[in-house]
């Protein structure tokens, strides 16, 4: 999902109660009739992406996850994705992905609750206690 950066021009309101919009765009341009999403609002930091990707890396080199078949962040990362963020409908038994998720949209509050959903998953599904993290981190990462 391509990530473009633009601000809005004007704004018309029709009879019907439609809202339409002009918006300047910084990159490509959809197709007329391309369904889009809009959002707007504070993103998640930059310290909440660093702290993602500090925890997977400890997931990986401490936590086990090496015997449950990831040998890097960004395949976990991919994982969590998949899992949590993508939209999937149901075919034929199986779980199809329909689009893929991605974490750099999410708000501050949204992008807690995602790390917060990955790590009840980490401890129930693959059973490994993450509380070594979060005390290492606390004592000898955390910034403030």
């Amino acid at each position: 999902m391509p990530k473009i950066a633009g601000k809005i021009v004007a704004i018309k309101i029709d009879h019907d109660g439609k809202m339409f919009i002009k918006a300047q765009l910084n990159g490509k341009i959809p197709a007329v009739g391309t369904p889009i999403m809009v959002k707007w609002g504070s993103l998640r930091t930059k310290q909440q992406n660093s702290f993602l990707w500090v925890y997977y890396g400890w997931l990986i080199e401490h936590g086990g996850m090496k015997e449950h078949g990831f040998f890097c962040p960004e395949s976990l990362h991919e994982s969590m994705k998949a899992h949590f963020l993508s939209e999937k409908k149901m075919t034929k038994g199986q779980w199809q992905v329909v689009e893929e998720g991605t974490s750099t949209l999410l708000n501050k509050s949204e992008f807690g609750e995602f790390v917060d959903r990955i790590d009840r998953f980490i401890c129930d599904f693959f059973e490994i206690d993450t509380s070594s993290f979060f005390q290492d981190y606390d004592q000898d990462w955390r910034v403030g």
